[in-house]
This record gives C-alpha cells, structure tokens and sequence, in this order.
C-alpha cells in the first residue's frame, strides 16, 4: 500500500494535507475497542504528512492505519473538510456537427444523406430518450437508447422538402447528459421545379414482427439502395402509432429498431420513396 505521504506528490497535495490534520484531530479519539477487521496482521503504518509516523497501542496491539481503516474514514473526512461525498461519473455529448446545410432540391425529391456522429464523451452511460427531426427533414440512426463511454452512434439526416423557399429545422437528442436537448440546425433550399422521378431512400417501412399492427421506419440500404427508381409507388398505412409512409410495394426489406418501441426489433415491410 501507498502511504498519504507519498500522495503529497500528486496534485490532491491540499487534500491530503486536510485529511492529515483531521486524523490528527480525531486521534486523541480513538478510543476503546477497534473492530478487529480493521486490525491488520500486517501491513504498513501509515505516515501521515508532517508528522511522522503514528503508532498507538490499543489493547496491546499496534493499531496500523490500512488501506482498510483509511477507506472507512474518507468519506467521513472529506465531509469534514468540506468535500463532500466522492463524484459520481457522469455523461457528456458530443456532436461532430452543430449544423448541416443541403443542396437545392425540388418539393417531392430527397437529398443525399449527410450523416452526424454522437459521441458519449462522459464517464458515465448515456441515455437517450429520444431523436425528433423537424419536418421537410427525415432522419434515421443506430444510436438505441444507450451509448456506453467513449463510444458512438450516427444520426443520418436527409433533406425532403414538401415546398420550396428557404427550409430550416433541427435535430434534437433528448438525453441525460448537461445541456439536453442538444440541437443540430438543418437547412435546405426548396427549389421549383418539376419534381423528379420517385426513387429509393435506403429507408425502410413495415410492421414490427410480433406487436400486431406497429409499424416502425429502419433502414435497409442494400434492399433499398438510395436513388434507385420506384416501379410502385404508393401509400402504405392503417399502423400504430397512426402513421404512413410512400412505398415501392413492388420491394420487400427488413432492420431493426434502435428505439421505438424497444430496441433490437425486427422490421419488414417496403422500400420508402422521395416524392
């Protein structure tokens, strides 16, 4: 075991020092009999900083100050000291882009995919309640409702404008880490035009196998590769939560859910289609 002494050296010197002074407080207490786990049969006394070493002779034995015994009063000596309880870790979000801007692109068509990267940048988990996009924008990610420390996830956001004008959104994360929500500003210009001929997104829309008649929206790019011309477009509905989606019926795909209504999920159903 590593002396306090040795501790001096490290940049919690104050600390050390404060937790020194209130041994030497509470010393003239320790009175009595000593719970015989915190007696060690051997071990290194403890040499508290600036005062040398202390031994004292309870009942005949050499009580050591341990790991043990120091473990059992530093939180009591740090809320002396005014420190408080030791911090818990905590989550922390990163985001690779506080903003992304798309090209001109005629109501009823979709834009290339730009993709944002969540970063967990804390030292604890991160939860994720939930991912909202604003509309004329549509996104997709693999984040789930949990992202570990230092690990990541991507949020992949298309532009699909229902008319034209300068077009402005966001992407928020509500999550439980400082600063939640965290907002990444979309624009995009709907341009006139005639629409053009409706193509795959890489989306993918169907029933979530198991639950009924819930319908969930994941993406299946090699099903659905992206800008590839719909043969039967269409409306596909009738799901819960109320919701429809424009398919190519004429197309079969499947994923899995990240979030909704849990995690991990499987999906089947039609590629969606830019209209």
């Amino acid at each position: 075991m590593k002396s306090i002494a040795r501790l001096t050296d490290r940049p919690g010197y104050r600390v050390i020092r404060s937790l020194a002074r209130k041994l030497r407080q509470i010393r003239s207490r320790v009175e009595g009999e000593v719970p015989a786990s915190l007696i060690a049969s051997r071990g290194e006394s403890m040499l508290i900083a600036g005062d040398g070493q202390w031994k004292r002779s309870i009942r005949s034995k050499r009580l050591q100050f341990t790991q043990s015994l120091v473990l059992v009063l530093l939180p009591a000596l740090l809320t002396g000291c005014g420190g408080g309880s030791m911090p818990s870790g905590s989550p922390a979000v990163t985001l690779s882009t506080n903003s992304l801007s798309f090209a001109d692109e005629a109501p009823g068509g979709a834009s290339p995919a730009q993709a944002v990267t969540v970063t967990n940048s804390g030292t604890a988990a991160l939860n994720i309640t939930s991912i909202t996009v604003a509309v004329n924008f549509q996104e997709i990610d693999d984040c789930g409702s949990q992202l570990a420390v230092r690990s990541h996830c991507t949020i992949n956001v298309t532009f699909v404008p229902t008319t034209t004008g300068n077009l402005q959104g966001a992407i928020t994360v509500a999550d439980n880490a400082s600063g939640s929500p965290q907002s990444i500003t979309l624009t995009g210009q709907g341009s006139s035009g005639t629409p053009p001929a409706g193509t795959l997104t890489g989306y993918c829309f169907g029933t979530i196998t198991g639950t009924g008649n819930m319908c969930a929206l994941v993406k299946d790019v090699i099903s659905c590769p992206v800008g590839q011309v719909a043969s039967q477009p269409g409306f596909s509905g009738g799901c819960l939560p109320p919701t429809s989606q424009y398919v190519d019926s004429s197309t079969s795909c499947q994923g899995k859910t990240s979030r909704w209504p849990s995690p991990g999920l499987t999906v089947k159903g039609s590629c969606v289609v830019a209209r």
